[in-house]
């Protein structure tokens, strides 16, 4: 296991933008992070300098406090996989395997000794004679991170490993990838545009933006307390509907969704500071909720089987989706109610998008007990 250490990272590839932009951030040893962020947003670009496939501008990175910034990937003990698997074509799964080992001047003994170790950990020993074409894209990308395995590194460094696969095998190597990265106990880095990938695996979530970290948590730390907007909108499926609203005089009451709403009380102190101010305000659908307080014109239903998910479009054209039980689900093109929870709203800065308040932390319902 490494702790790694990013200071002032910086890379460029023109004047005119930073691909990676002074970042600051510490990996401690047998920690799964996962870079979360839009096409752009420099998580790939910073996984590539740490893996040493790029250098950077400016700024350090440091392995146990050691910099490694100055050396070729070979020498920085990390492994890393791909989108593409980069498998040799020509090879078994055997020689895939070992084939890092070889190069590192195992003897065949010890080669034969770990590759039987890795292969039996990812259950590929009926496969080890196979080539690369005669697998599974789900088999592939156990090879992949079989080769990486095998040679014990510091760091492991994911870049999209799971971007070629079905649904159903993403679903799959998730589960897959977490648990081996308990198995072995080396520190993670996991790069995805995904923000489920991010969600379900990471023990701490690194959204990017424009080259920058936008927030750092854990999974839970980061959708319920969002310091931003834009975190607030990328996290979550579906996104958050952010709409513009006028606090009133008193604290009371909020214009927003083409309605008066009522403040509830354990949330006037957040709504009384800003007082005669328009904001942006934040709700989820799990908090959009069927209740007579706003009247919606159904778009889209989808059944998803434990939840149903209601797209409607608002009195003042904003459209939101709302979160219910199955079997309660109104048909698309029905005008209904929805109640939009106060209660539950984050509130940020207009122009900025900084956060200025979020609901309070509360245990999440039972399956199936939401409206």
């Amino acid at each position: 296991m490494a702790r790694l250490e990013l200071k002032g990272l910086t890379r460029r590839f023109d004047e005119s933008r930073a691909a990676v932009d002074g970042i600051d951030l510490a990996i401690e040893d047998g920690e799964f992070v996962v870079l979360v962020g839009p096409s752009g947003c420099g998580k790939s670009t910073t996984l590539r300098l740490v893996a040493g496939l790029e250098q950077p501008d400016a700024g350090e990175i440091l392995v146990d406090g050691r910099p490694v910034q100055g050396l070729e990937p070979g020498a920085r003990d990390v492994a890393m996989v791909f989108q593409s698997y980069a498998l040799y074509p020509h090879m078994s799964v055997a020689r895939n395997l070992g084939f890092g080992l070889r190069k590192r001047g195992l003897s065949k003994s010890e080669r034969a000794a770990r590759v039987a170790e890795v292969a039996d950990l990812l259950e590929l020993g009926d496969l080890l004679s196979r080539k690369p074409a005669a697998l599974s894209g789900g088999q592939r990308q156990r090879v992949a991170m079989g080769r990486a395995i095998v040679r014990d590194p510091a760091l492991f460094l994911f870049d999209e490993p799971l971007s070629n696969l079905d649904a159903r095998l993403r679903t799959q190597m998730r589960t897959e990838i977490k648990r081996l990265a308990r198995v072995v106990s080396t520190t993670c880095i996991y790069v995805t545009h995904d923000q489920v990938e991010a969600m379900t695996m990471a023990d701490r979530v690194v959204v990017m933006r424009d080259g920058r970290i936008e927030q750092a948590g854990t999974p839970m730390e980061v959708y319920n307390r969002p310091a931003t907007r834009f975190v607030a909108e990328f996290l979550g499926a579906p996104s958050m509907a952010v709409v513009p609203a006028r606090v009133s005089r008193d604290g009371a009451t909020v214009s927003a969704f083409g309605a008066d709403l009522d403040v509830p009380e354990d949330r006037r102190a957040d709504f009384a500071g800003l007082a005669a101010q328009t904001i942006d305000l934040g709700l989820r659908p799990e908090d959009i909720r069927l209740g007579p307080s706003v009247s919606a014109q159904v778009e889209v239903v989808e059944a998803l089987g434990v939840e149903t998910l209601i797209h409607v479009v608002l009195p003042d054209g904003t459209r939101a989706a709302s979160r219910i039980a199955p079997g309660r689900a109104p048909r698309t093109g029905d005008r209904i109610e929805v109640t939009p929870d106060l209660g539950r709203a984050h509130i940020f800065a207009p122009g900025s998008g900084r956060s200025l308040s979020s609901p309070p932390e509360h245990q999440p319902s039972q399956t199936g007990d939401f409206p």
